[in-house]
């Protein structure tokens, strides 16, 4: 599984629960820190992926405190293709 994908798909996992405005604007620039890291950042590839885990870390919040949703996000990049 790309970066990518497992960033979509832990995204639209987000949704369903509380989702600020500003929770938008963090998604387009999770999308597209994933792309790059899966295009190959080149000498930048730490500070990207430092960047996505922070982006990711914000959306992340849920209002239910029992779900883990960043657990979810490693589990989901550990996935199978």
């Amino acid at each position: 599984m790309s970066v990518l994908d497992a960033t979509v798909g832990f995204i639209e996992s987000l949704r369903a629960g509380v989702w600020r405005p500003v929770d938008e604007a963090r998604a387009q620039l999770a999308i597209e820190l994933a792309g790059t890291l899966d295009k190959g950042a080149g000498l930048a590839v730490a500070a990207v992926a430092r960047e996505l885990r922070a982006t990711l870390s914000e959306l992340a919040v849920t209002d239910d405190p029992k779900r883990d949703a960043w657990a979810e996000f490693e589990a989901s990049l550990g996935a199978a293709e």
